[in-house]
């Protein structure tokens, strides 16, 4: 089903200044346990990348060792070896403060790492084992980014900067802000930020697109990955689509309702089964003399053996779990069943069904409108979560249709490949929905019948649960006349958050908006005959579920007629200058543009509605981005008699009746000032910031360096055994004497006694000094022996051109012949001349070559016989092109005499002698019918 995708790359060099190189993009499919990599470039429409082990998944973690840094399948061997030195699960702990619920799970899981809070934003920081060096949790996640990039760009042999990488859904502002970030230190160009759920629906729908029409189909999507499980209800259909000014039909996929459980997941059932392992492991006759517990090392075997112990489980009813030297060198070894895991894990299973409820509970539906149920996630293959789905979804099979490691990272390299402008792909419209409401609180005054005035806070719902977004809303402050601050928080999610997950969120507060000029923009105009509308803000929900605030306006609303345009006077001046040449626009305009004047406030294309608060009912307005209509007041036209007039006449036509003066309502806005502070979690300063690409600049650096030297290294251990090779070998001992073998393998000797005593600590320059040496003293052994490689093998080719050019110069004897001929005898000549200057520079050089011993410097070189091969050849190819593009002379036609006039010879005279007839006979060719005529006529 590939070709339904239809990927079609167009590569666009010219677009934002790239070359070539710079058009590859990659998507970044980032779990809590594995990293997923896929790309595109020109001629790769979408491909998974393998890692430097040629695997498909990475995993997500990163070690720390005293000289060098390690990744994915290192970092994980590592991680068992000295796991407090290596982290992982990073993704749990990015935009939380240390006082976060999650961050107090983490610890209890890592016990060996030492977490701190930052001074200045209380965010994670981990202290590195056995040094002062701290590293905050955005830099050990840049590290996993760094490394990725660095996969993927030696895959694709491409210089990549720009990235789609997925996140949880229920991932919230600080934490999509701070993943931002993150990747930013990496060198890395966030294009978006696509929730796990929308790729896997996205890579789902790009390859059944043709099944797709105007009537919606539901799909729910249930993933349980590493970490949490989350479950999706997903619409498609067929939606109109603008692109380039074009309308036409597209697929598009719509998240109606997501519910999650952020603490249920592959990893909670590892735990599990290790305490069975744990368990049982106590239970053995030989005691270790300090718990196992106590053991970081032997706690990172013993998790190791549970994920194994887990696969099996999911395909066999029984398995024998073992690791040699599981701690104090005691092997351990014992059965587990199928049904101790099971009910190990009772509470574990109960929970399965919940994020399905809360799905249908968002999105408004039922199972029986569901026509599909999806599996997507590693920990599905458990036979009891299967089991306790398909009693939750009322199915009796599940889909299994998709790939479970690699969806999310196929959807979002599609989506990449739309965003980077340098490919054009089939548009597939992805609209997400928000799991999390949104409000925005004000405080008001408000006046009671006394005349008392009280402070109310006015809540106001800018995104309701499951609103799809990207999107814009507008909020109106209808009654606010002096400046003031609204506030932005999320709103009441009790009923979707339940239990860890509600503690483990974080701040409900996003940010507080400070608006000033609002009283002086309603002073300028209280003289101007204007209707003061309200303070208008501008929201925006970007495609990576950023929320911003675009812009802050007070808006004015004055009615004008044609007459007080024409007679300025009847406007102040001011209002008249702000209006300019707006109006005699709109008066000019036709019936048609009348009826199309928009209000002022331009809208957009979403048509999501928010719903005034139930705590507020009389709260300012919320409108969505929609394209409407101004609502222009309708012109009532009266007939009027004027008693005055009268007329005899009765067959004339009365007067038309004089029509009530049109008038316009003309909006006008001020932009407001207003100041933005980010209040769940604050912004990293530029200073930390450089901080941190520093220190990742002088890790990057330092892993160059490991790397140049071992590769250095290496080399050296490499050539001396070379070198030792080829001193055995019947060519080198030709052209060398024992003496001089003797003394360079004693270098060698030497040498390799130092590299495996002392020299392993020595730096990369030692190593590349050591191995030039040894290159020195063999330089003109090494040089004799490629000679006398190499010369036969060019003395053959200058004998094998010697040979054309030989043939050459024999056939063009016949070129110089004629009136016209094809070269000149100076060209052949100077040919000539050349090959016999060859042939005794190469017979005599041959002679005094055979006489040199092989112990002596050569004098005939395999450089000079190329130089004279190309010289010939050079010659030879000159003259080869002068016969390609010689062009004959055309020959003068033969003249005759007719009727003595003397004239040239055509075609005509050559069919007539060939008829038989006189040349220029023409009553001889009058007299019979023209038979050659229908005859060619007939062959025509």
């Amino acid at each position: 089903m590939m070709d339904t995708i239809c990927v079609v790359i167009v590569v666009l060099a010219s677009i934002n200044g790239l070359g070539v190189d710079a058009l590859a993009v990659m998507s970044i499919d980032l779990g809590s346990e594995y990293i997923k990599l896929a790309i595109v470039k020109p001629g790769v429409p979408m491909e998974i990348v393998l890692n430097e082990e040629s695997k498909r998944k990475t995993p997500a973690v990163v070690c720390l060792k005293d000289d060098e840094r390690l990744f994915g399948d290192q970092a994980l061997v590592a991680a068992v070896k000295q796991p407090h030195k290596c982290y992982q699960y990073l993704l749990e702990l990015l935009g939380k403060r240390i006082d976060n619920p999650a961050v107090k799970r983490y610890q209890s899981l890592f016990p060996y790492h030492k977490l701190a809070g930052d001074p200045l934003r209380d965010t994670i920081v981990f202290h590195h084992s056995g040094t002062d060096v701290k590293y905050r949790v955005e830099e050990l996640m840049a590290m996993l980014f760094q490394y990725a990039k660095f996969i993927a760009e030696k895959y694709t042999e491409e210089s990549i900067s720009m990235a789609v990488i997925t996140v949880p859904p229920f991932f919230n502002q600080a934490e999509r802000r701070t993943l931002i970030e993150a990747a930013e230190l990496a060198d890395i160009r966030v294009l978006q930020l696509v929730s796990s759920s929308a790729a896997v629906a996205l890579n789902y729908g790009v390859f059944r697109r043709s099944d797709f029409n105007e009537t919606p189909q539901y799909y729910m999507f249930y993933d349980m990955g590493a970490s949490f499980t989350s479950a999706y209800i997903v619409e498609y259909k067929k939606a109109a689509h603008v692109e380039d000014g074009f309308k036409e039909m597209a697929p598009q996929l719509t998240i109606k309702g997501t519910g999650f459980d952020r603490t249920l997941g592959g990893s909670v059932f590892d735990r599990r089964i290790q305490k069975l392992l744990l368990q049982k492991f106590r239970e053995m006759k030989r005691k270790p003399s300090v718990d196992i517990t106590e053991s970081p090392r032997g706690m990172a075997k013993l998790l190791k053996e549970a994920k194994r112990v887990k696969q099996i489980l999911s395909a066999n009813t029984d398995t024998i779990s073992q690791v040699e030297g599981l701690h104090e060198d005691i092997d351990f070894r014992a059965p587990i069943t199928r049904k101790e895991f099971e009910a190990a894990c009772t509470d574990l299973f109960d929970r399965i069904a919940y994020p399905v409820n809360e799905a249908l509970e968002a999105a408004d539906m039922t199972m029986a409108e569901i026509q599909q149920v999806i599996l997507m996630g590693a920990s599905t293959r458990i036979p009891e979560v299967k089991f306790r789905l398909m009693k939750a979804t009322e199915r009796d099979e599940l889909g299994k249709n998709i790939n479970t490691d690699e969806a999310a990272a196929l959807g979002a390299v599609y989506l990449a490949a739309h965003l980077s402008k340098a490919f054009r792909v089939k548009p597939f419209i992805v609209k997400e929905g928000a799991i999390f409401p949104i409000l925005v609180e004000f405080d008001r005054l408000k006046k009671a019948d006394d005349g008392e005035e009280t402070l109310r806070t006015v809540v106001r719902t800018l995104w309701g649960r499951s609103n799809p977004f990207p999107q814009k809303k507008v909020m109106t402050f209808s009654r606010m006349v002096n400046d003031f601050t609204f506030f932005v928080n999320y709103g009441d999610f009790d009923s979707i958050v339940e239990g860890e997950d509600m503690e483990a969120f974080g701040s409900r507060k996003l940010n507080s908006v400070v608006l000033s000029g609002v009283a002086d923009a309603m002073n300028k105009h209280s003289d101007d005959g204007s209707e003061a509308k309200g303070v208008k803000a501008h929201f925006r929900l970007d495609e990576s579920g950023l929320l911003h605030i675009d812009e802050v306006e007070s808006v004015f609303e004055v009615s004008v007629s044609k007459s007080e345009i024409e007679s300025q006077s009847e406007l102040p001046p001011s209002a008249f200058e702000r209006l300019g040449s707006t109006i005699s626009k709109l008066f000019s305009a036709s019936k048609a543009d009348e009826a199309a004047d928009v209000s002022n406030i331009t809208q957009a294309n979403e048509s999501a509605t928010a719903s005034p608060s139930p705590q507020s009912p009389d709260a300012e307005t919320t409108e969505n981005k929609t394209d409407t209509d101004a609502g222009d007041k309708k012109v009532d036209e009266q007939q009027e008699s004027d008693p005055n007039i009268t007329s005899n006449d009765t067959d004339k036509t009365p007067p038309p009746p004089k029509q009530e003066e049109l008038r316009k309502n003309i909006t006008m806005k001020e932009k407001l000032q207003f100041e933005t502070s980010i209040r769940d979690l604050s912004k990293t300063t530029n200073e930390i910031v450089n901080q941190s690409k520093l220190k990742l600049k002088e890790l990057s650096e330092r892993d160059r360096e490991v790397v140049e030297r071992a590769k250095s290294l290496n080399d050296l251990e490499s050539y001396l055994i070379e070198v030792q090779e080829k001193f055995e070998t019947e060519i080198y001992q030709l052209v060398s004497t024992a003496e001089q073998r003797e003394a360079i393998l004693k270098s060698v000797s030497e040498i390799s006694e130092w590299l495996y005593e002392d020299g392993y600590d020595a730096p990369t320059e030692d190593f590349k000094a050591k191995q030039k040496e040894i290159k020195a003293s063999l330089k003109d052994i090494t040089f004799r022996v490629n000679e006398k490689i190499a010369r036969p093998k060019f003395l053959h080719e200058l004998e094998q051109l010697f040979n054309h050019t030989q043939l050459f110069l024999i056939a063009s004897k016949s070129l110089l012949s004629g009136d016209d001929p094809i070269l000149t005898e100076l060209e052949i000549n100077k040919i000539d001349e050349l090959f016999n200057d060859t042939i005794n520079w190469k017979n005599n050089t041959l002679k005094e070559q055979e006489a040199l011993s092989p112990l002596e410097t050569p004098v005939l070189l395999s450089t000079d016989i190329m130089a004279k091969i190309n010289i010939l050849q050079r010659e030879m190819q000159y003259i080869v092109n002068r016969v390609k593009s010689y062009k004959p002379k055309p020959k003068p036609l033969p003249k005759i005499t007719i009727n003595d006039t003397e004239r040239v010879v055509v075609e005509e005279d050559l069919d007539s002698v060939i008829k038989g007839t006189k040349v220029g006979d023409e009553s001889s060719q009058s007299d019979k019918p023209d038979e050659s005529s229908e005859t060619s006529k007939r062959d025509e």
